[in-house]
């Protein structure tokens, strides 16, 4: 009996151990479960604060690049609407300071030399860049054809030289200009060149001057950006008005006998028009449609006759 007793005892004691054999390995699998868990957590935690992180890192970097582009398209934007204006203010006080200086040698010989030999003559030097750009050529500039020349259909579009933005031109003027009925007063350039025809309209070279026998031809813009400039109202003057001209001591006053528009290469039907007459042309851009871009599809040509010569007072 003791020894069956015992023998429980014992029995009593292995299931007891056992219990807490399983207990401790329970307790132990679940404090490494919980721990498991809790390393999982901690895991994915910082994965998430490196994943947000690296997001907040890329939402900067998107954020910089964007406002580095944006203030690109700001300096960009900037820059194309303040050059034109930039160009154009100094083309208007090249003009002014040619318009100036005839005046001032106009002033002074008439007060010192007799009338008859009055001589305007002007020069100024410009920067390329300052008045005008590389936009300044339009590929459908004319071809002037003489009598009986036809232009050939595979001969290539006129070309320029790219603009020498630094280079230093000679602007020269000897002659003032006055069309009374737009209220136009300006000095004229002696050739038509693109620097010189940025600043004041031109007389062509190889054509005749005011007061001889043929067709003294000049060229001027019609201005977009300022309509009161140059030719750019010359369609308005009706015939019948007259265009002045002062040059070597005087003062040659044109009736306007026609004012028409034409295609660009009929220009020369019109410049190497024989006459016996001392006649002035007048010849600028047109576009009916108020197109701000490509080549014009016109010109006007105004033409006058030699109404009377005086001497300049």
């Amino acid at each position: 009996m003791d020894d069956k007793f015992e023998t429980n005892n014992n029995d009593l004691d292995s299931i007891e151990r056992l219990h807490v054999d399983v207990d401790s390995n329970g307790m132990l699998q679940k404090a490494h479960k919980n721990r498991s868990i809790r390393e999982n957590n901690k895991s994915e935690k910082s994965k998430t604060g490196r994943d947000n992180s690296s997001s907040q890192m890329r939402h900067r970097v998107i954020q910089a690049a964007l406002l580095v582009l944006a203030i690109v398209f700001l300096v960009a934007g900037l820059y194309f609407f303040f050059k034109p204006r930039i160009e154009h203010r100094n083309q208007e006080n090249a003009e002014e300071a040619l318009h100036s200086q005839l005046k001032a040698q106009f002033d002074l010989q008439s007060e010192n030399t007799p009338q008859e030999t009055l001589q305007l003559n002007a020069v100024i030097t410009v920067r390329a860049g300052s008045v005008e750009d590389d936009n300044s050529f339009d590929p459908g500039a004319d071809y002037i054809l003489r009598p009986g020349e036809t232009l050939d259909p595979n001969l290539p579009a006129p070309t320029q030289a790219p603009l020498e933005k630094d280079k230093i031109v000679e602007v020269k003027t000897d002659s003032i200009m006055l069309i009374p009925y737009i209220h136009l007063e300006v000095p004229v350039g002696t050739n038509v060149n693109r620097t010189t025809l940025a600043i004041v309209p031109g007389h062509m070279p190889g054509t005749p001057h005011p007061g001889e026998t043929g067709i003294a031809v000049y060229f001027g813009h019609n201005w977009i950006y300022k309509k009161d400039r140059h030719f750019s109202r010359l369609r308005e003057v009706p015939v019948g008005e007259t265009i002045e001209i002062k040059r070597a001591g005087k003062s040659f006053t044109y009736r306007i006998d026609f004012s028409e528009d034409i295609k660009p290469d009929k220009i020369g039907q019109y410049v190497y028009r024989k006459t016996d007459q001392s006649r002035i042309l007048l010849v600028t851009c047109y576009r009916p449609d108020g197109n701000r871009t490509g080549s014009a599809p016109y010109r006007t040509v105004v033409g006058a006759y030699l109404e009377s010569v005086k001497p300049l007072k």
